[in-house]
């Protein structure tokens, strides 16, 4: 009977080089993979982003759009006061917010009238915030409107007339 050929020195060594090259080659690849999924998360964030706009910003933005009633106008407000001077005009805002709107998924839309997590909770109450601070503004300016302006506490005392006094 023949016996298993043994390993000489040399095939030792060349198989001592191809483990190092695998292993090395192992590294690279997953270096490589995960610069991929940092590149593919970048590409996906910036395809969901309102030009010169934060994330943040513009989730709150498509939030406000869809608890108004998909009313761009809200949306266009709440990124025009968070944005002064901002380069899109109004128009070109609620293209971009009802852009982003459409490439959300549907489960982050319903988890706007149904929250699960912290992180959605914030993101309805961010929104909620701001449409009712928008509704208040308008309520007041209503108001001032049908019954005149209120006196302030900042307006000059000698501009009212004094009270009369009792006896």
């Amino acid at each position: 009977m023949l016996s298993a050929p043994q390993p000489t020195r040399k095939r030792l060594r060349d198989c001592d080089v191809l483990q190092a090259g695998d292993i090395a080659l192992q590294a690279r690849l997953r270096q490589v993979d995960s610069q991929l999924k940092t590149t593919q998360q970048r590409i996906r964030r910036s395809n969901n982003v309102v030009p010169h706009c934060s994330r943040c910003h513009t989730q709150v933005a498509v939030a406000t759009f869809v608890l108004s009633g998909y009313e761009a106008q809200a949306a266009v407000l709440y990124l025009q006061t968070r944005f002064p001077g901002h380069p899109l005009s109004a128009s070109e805002f609620a293209r971009e917010v009802e852009d982003v709107f459409v490439s959300w998924p549907t489960e982050d839309i319903v988890a706007l009238w149904y929250p699960e997590t912290p992180q959605q909770e914030r993101l309805r109450q961010k929104a909620q915030a701001f449409l009712t601070e928008r509704d208040t503004i308008v309520w007041l300016e209503k108001q001032n409107f049908e019954h005149g302006v209120a006196a302030s506490s900042i307006e000059p005392t000698g501009s009212c007339p004094p009270p009369e006094a009792k006896r």
